[in-house]
Order: structure tokens, then sequence, then C-alpha cells
């Protein structure tokens, strides 16, 4: 394993896998025999959303195991229950979006202004945020990475489509569960997850709930974000859901909204393009 680039020789004499994504491999082929190690990792907020990859692989190797899905979709309720009972009680989804969309926006004159503005870039923390929020899975990164570990949860935008993303993931791996009613259920609370998470990401940059720190930069990017939100949660519904084992829910959900059509515009624009 040495000599086909599995492991290496670091500095100290000590070894470790080549690819960080190897090492997840094998973490998640771990995971199928040590129940333990499993169950700890799912129960230890601390830890679990930095073992997302390896959810999800353990997810594929154990295509039909209901109670692992129930209990990742059973976590992710109980951390998302605040933000979506938040926003449940505002209203339905397109009342949401629609009070918090900026309306008749000139995005052309909102760009220029933020390129003549002397606003500083986002730092490296902040980029990994946004990245790490859409980017898939890959065993191609080199070297082994030490987990993060999450002192305390606060459910901001990034977080929340953290928690998202690996029920997603989980969620379309699982494709021998023979459950209809459970698929419906937890594909719908993905959906409503995400348009939540929209709505999290606009209040979060909205300068009305930082008062007084806001400034007319502030708003400028606020008008900008809520523009581009809800493409910005049909991506992150993609990234995380989309894929062939999913095509039947996809289109019986859509058959199902379009009943109701003029109800359900945010739902049928993020699954129009699955």
């Amino acid at each position: 394993i040495l000599e086909r680039g599995i492991i290496c020789r670091k500095e100290d004499d000590r070894y470790t896998f080549r690819l960080n994504g190897v090492f997840e491999y094998f973490i998640a082929y771990n995971m199928i025999e040590n129940n333990k190690f499993r169950e700890s990792i799912i129960d230890d907020d601390t830890k679990y959303l930095s073992f997302r990859n390896e959810l999800e692989l353990f997810a594929g190797f154990v295509r039909n195991d209901k109670e692992f899905l129930e209990k990742i979709y059973n976590k992710t309720k109980k951390i998302l229950l605040p933000i979506n009972a938040k926003y449940q009680l505002e209203g339905p989804h397109d009342k949401l979006l629609s009070s918090r969309m900026s309306k008749g926006v000139d995005f052309t004159k909102i760009v220029n202004q933020l390129e003549e503005s002397k606003s500083k870039p986002l730092d490296e923390s902040e980029k990994d945020d946004l990245l790490d929020s859409i980017e898939p899975l890959s065993i191609k990164t080199s070297g082994v990475v030490q987990k993060t570990i999450y002192q305390e949860i606060i459910l901001n935008s990034a977080i929340i489509e953290k928690f998202i993303l690996i029920l997603g993931r989980v969620f379309r791996n699982m494709d021998q569960i023979k459950d209809e009613k459970l698929e419906i259920e937890i594909f719908g609370y993905i959906l409503d997850s995400y348009c939540n998470f929209s709505y999290s990401l606009m209040d979060e940059t909205n300068p009305k709930n930082n008062v007084p720190s806001s400034s007319a930069q502030d708003e400028i990017i606020y008008q900008l974000l809520s523009g581009f939100a809800p493409l910005i949660a049909q991506v992150c519904l993609v990234n995380a859901i989309s894929h062939q084992n999913l095509e039947r829910i996809i289109l019986d959900q859509i058959v199902y909204l379009e009943k109701n059509a003029s109800s359900n515009q945010y739902k049928l624009f993020l699954l129009y393009f699955l």
C-alpha cells in the first residue's frame, strides 16, 4: 500500500493516508462494524458536521438501513427546529420570499457600486464557509485534514446549510429503503429547510437586523443578495439531493405542487431545475 501510494511516510517517520478522501473512506467503512463509533459521531454535536463525507459514504454502503436514515433525519429536525419553526410561523414560503426580496433592483448599478467601493474582500474563513456549502464530496483532496470541532452550534445560514446537506446526501444514497411515506416526508422536509435557509441568509444581511452597525454599503449587499438568495438555495439543493435515484420523488412532488401552483411558486422554482 506504500508503493501504490495509499499511504505515505511523514517527516517524523510516521505513516498517514496520502489522500484525505481515502482516509474518510476507511472511516466510513469502519462504521459498518463499529456501531459504537458511528453512534458517537451522530450524537456528538461538536464532531457531527466534520464527518459529513463519512456519513454520506456509509449511507452508500448500507443503502437500506432505515434506522440510520431516521437517526440523521431526527437529529437534523432537532437541531433546526428553532429556525424552521420561526419561519413556519411567519407564513407560506411565497409570502416569506416576496416580503424579503427587493423590488425592481438594478443589479448592474449595484455591481458597479460594489466594484467602486473600498469594502474588504472576504477573508479566508468566510471563503471556506461559502465554498464548503456548495463543494461536492471529493476523494482527491490531498493530505489528511484534522477534523474541526464545533464547540458551539450557532444557527447561522452556513451551519444550517451544513446540517441540511448531510441529511440530503445520506437520503439520496439510501435508495433501497422501501418506505414511501418516509421518503416523501424527508424530501419535503429538505425542500422546506432549503427555503428557510434562504430566508436566514437574507435576514443575516438585512441592515435592519444589524442596527446600529449597518451602513449604506450593507444595504447594497442586502439588495444584491436578496435577489440571488433563491438561486443560492436552488444550487445548494441540487448539490444535496440531485440524483437519478430521486427522479420519481422529484417528479411526483412537482405534480403535487402544480395542483396549486400559484401558492407554491418558490418550491416549484427549486424543483424545476433539479
